[in-house]
């Protein structure tokens, strides 16, 4: 029962990685501001997903290697340095989207 639980968890993380890659790409062509800060969260969901993916299948023994500590430090700052870039550039974004809007509302 475990194994299967293991099995649909690493399928269930190989769709959201490819599917926040997917959605990166879409959102980052957009030609409004908002669409491309939106991409590069996705990007950041994509790294995250594809790393958690990673810890994932080394603990089901799928990859039968041994990560150093220091990989699995690095990959952890990746993770959390990406998340927090793409949150303030969305933030960034937003606020300069909803500055635009007070500017034309105020005209």
């Amino acid at each position: 029962m475990i194994q299967i639980l293991q099995t649909i968890v690493a399928i269930e993380g190989a769709i959201a990685t490819v599917f926040c890659f997917g959605l990166f790409v879409f959102f980052v062509r957009a030609r409004y501001q908002i669409g491309r800060a939106v991409g590069y969260d996705k990007l950041a969901e994509g790294i995250l997903s594809g790393t958690t993916l990673i810890f994932t299948l080394v603990a089901q023994g799928v990859w039968d290697i041994h990560i150093p500590d220091l990989i699995v430090i690095l990959m952890r700052m990746v993770m959390f340095s990406v998340s927090l870039a793409c949150s303030i550039h969305l933030t960034h974004s937003v606020l300069i989207i909803m500055r635009k809007q007070d500017e034309m509302g105020q005209q």
